[in-house]
This record gives structure tokens, sequence and C-alpha cells, in this order.
């Protein structure tokens, strides 16, 4: 039995657009999560900056003590409002033929990836996301010992159900390969 190959020319307006996707925010707990884990950091960089000061034997000067607190205060400030817009940036998508992933505040990611290039898919749970009762669903393609997306913030009810459909997807899939 020989296959036949084909190879149509493909015109670019012939290609679905991910301009009109409707992207599903992530769980509102996941800002929360967010916000503490930005807050922890602020206060071991306060921690850090008394350090800093008492070694150099600046803590008493007033003048450099109340520059230092007012530069971590604004950069406590700035990190918050930051770990704000990360959480709303961080959306997925789901097509008929592939899973949509965008994130990113300065510069905007958008990764794509089909459901016949999944080779597997996994939920992980941190001590935070545990805390929250929050998951995150990794998933990988051929050829990479990470994963190709991480979408953090999922309930574990929508991780479960997100990797159920993927999965379905990927063996309907691949048994429609299988069968050409």
């Amino acid at each position: 039995m020989s296959m036949m190959f084909s190879n149509d020319q493909i015109f670019p307006d012939d290609l679905p657009s991910t301009t009109t996707l409707d992207f599903q925010s992530l769980d509102r707990r996941n800002l929360t999560q967010i916000r503490i884990n930005t807050f922890i950091f602020c206060i071991l960089l306060f921690i850090g900056l008394l350090v800093l000061l008492t070694g150099s034997g600046n803590l008493l000067d007033l003048k450099v003590f109340l520059s230092s607190m007012s530069g971590w205060l604004l950069f406590s400030i700035l990190l918050l409002i930051y770990a704000g817009m990360v959480y709303r940036r961080r959306k997925y998508a789901l097509r008929q033929k592939d899973i949509n992933y965008k994130s990113g505040v300065l510069i905007t990611r958008l990764i794509t990836i089909p459901f016949n290039r999944i080779q597997h898919c996994d939920i992980s749970r941190g001590l935070m996301d545990q805390y929250f009762d929050l998951s995150k669903l990794n998933i990988y393609t051929a050829g990479g010992a990470s994963s190709d997306i991480t979408i953090p913030g999922l309930s574990m009810e929508e991780a479960d159900r997100l990797k159920s459909f993927i999965l379905s997807k990927t063996s309907l899939a691949k048994e429609a390969e299988e069968e050409e």
C-alpha cells in the first residue's frame, strides 16, 4: 500500500486568527497567591536592606536610612502593582485542535500547541498551591525535558478537566493518524 504525499500551499489569510480567541482567566485565588509571594519577597528585601545598613554603619544616619526605606517602599509598591498585572495577563484558550497560553506584561508571549504535538501533560502543586487549593497544568511536547506550557493558578477541578480534555484530544489525534 503506497501513501500519497501531499504538501498543499497555505496562504496566511487562511490561517486561524489568535486575536479573536476567548481567553479564560486564571482562578482569582492565584492573584492572592502572587501578592503574598511578592509581599514575602519584599519583606526579605527589607531585612536584607536592614542588614546591609547595619553592616555598613549607616543604620543611625537618618538621611541614608530614610532614603533607603523610601526606595524600598516605592520598589515594593511597584512590585505589588506589577504582580497584579502579571495575574491579569496570564490567560489560556482552547480551540478544537490546539491550546493557547498568553502571558507577559512588558513583552506579551503567546504559545500555541496543537494537540497532535502533545506527548504528555501532568498536574503539579507546590506548597503555596496546596495552601490556596490551586494547581499547575504542565504540557509537554516531544524533545524537551521541561514543559512547553505551564498554566499556573488553576483550581484542581479545572486542571483535571483541562488535562482530561487535552489527553482525549491527543489520543483521538494519534488514532486518526494511525488510521491514515
